[in-house]
């Protein structure tokens, strides 16, 4: 199984072969999240660094971007360049400056096929190709065979107790 230090290790070595002349102004980070059916990577804030944090000297901007991949990617069944393209996609969301300290390029993170022109700019056109085919070829049977209905709402947990009673 693939832990969260190898999603570190793949994403900094886009960093360094892909995306070298983009700035890491901030702290980085990246983890496996829920077992997401939908939303297979994401990239926001999640606080700041503390003055006890032995990172804090490093950075001028204080704010913690964090990279989440949905837990499925865990699963070697899942191509390795499926789970890069996934990385590098939230990568460029953090170039054209979404939940990032560089500057916002767009208004929208996915205007005007953006993404993919970055992608292929950087040398990731078949990386892009590679794991949006995958994806649309065998992402809904790879849920199905993990007992996971990929058509299933998600059901809402209800803050009452017992009966609808509290």
């Amino acid at each position: 199984m693939r832990d969260n230090k190898w999603l570190e290790k793949v994403m900094y070595d886009l960093w360094e072969e892909q995306f070298n002349d983009v700035p890491r102004q901030n702290k980085v980070t990246i983890k496996f999240g829920k077992r997401a059916k939908r939303t297979l990577g994401s990239i926001k804030y999640i606080g700041e660094l503390k003055p006890s944090d032995p990172d804090y000297d490093i950075y001028d901007d204080k704010r913690i971007t964090q990279v989440t991949i949905t837990r499925h990617y865990a699963d070697e069944k899942i191509p390795a360049e499926v789970v890069r393209g996934t990385i590098a996609h939230e990568m460029v969301h953090y170039t054209h400056g979404f939940n990032s300290p560089l500057e916002q390029r767009y208004q929208h993170p996915h205007q005007g096929g953006i993404m993919k022109k970055e992608m292929h700019t950087r040398g990731l056109g078949s990386t892009y190709k590679i794991a949006e085919k995958w994806v649309k070829e065998n992402w809904i049977n790879y849920l199905k065979s993990v007992g996971v209905d990929p058509r299933a709402k998600r059901r809402r947990r209800s803050r009452r107790g017992f009966l609808g009673i509290i």
